[in-house]
């Protein structure tokens, strides 16, 4: 990333290869980070309506919104499974290696994100307290 940073700006002639690695560096990252963000329960979430329900209420609320979250990550990996096996083979535009480095790498993303959400789920189930309340009350901050 720092040579296609010195090669557009400094000298204002970039080299190709280095923004296709640089963009699928990127991604990468962002998918295994989200994986991350999943363990910690730090995705972005409207919890204002949590503070106005009761407990119990809130509870319900939160098992609901992790059975959609699980079914969203199976329907994903589903999704990226055939994606990949349409096109998986494709090669790169400048580098001469197969496109499907980087779209398996999103295919186990949303497959790692889809089990972390499941054990969420079944610890919320089992807990006195749910993974969010847990997380707020460790003091670990997503900001």
């Amino acid at each position: 990333m720092f040579l296609q940073f010195f090669t557009r700006y400094a000298l204002n002639n970039s080299l190709t290869w280095t923004e296709e690695v640089a963009m699928n560096c990127l991604v990468v990252v962002v998918f295994l980070g989200s994986v991350m963000c999943v363990r910690m329960t730090r995705h972005i979430v409207v919890d204002i309506l949590y503070n106005f329900l009761s407990r119990k209420a809130g509870r319900v609320l939160e098992c609901i919104v992790d059975v959609i979250t699980v079914g969203f990550f199976v329907y994903m990996t589903w999704l990226m499974w055939r994606y990949v096996g349409v096109v998986g083979s494709e090669r790169m535009v400048t580098i001469d290696l197969p496109r499907g480095i980087i779209y398996y790498t999103v295919l186990v993303s949303f497959a790692l994100m889809g089990l972390r959400a499941l054990q969420n789920l079944v610890s919320d189930m089992r807990s006195t307290k749910t993974v969010r309340e847990k997380a707020a009350e460790s003091g670990v901050s997503g900001v």
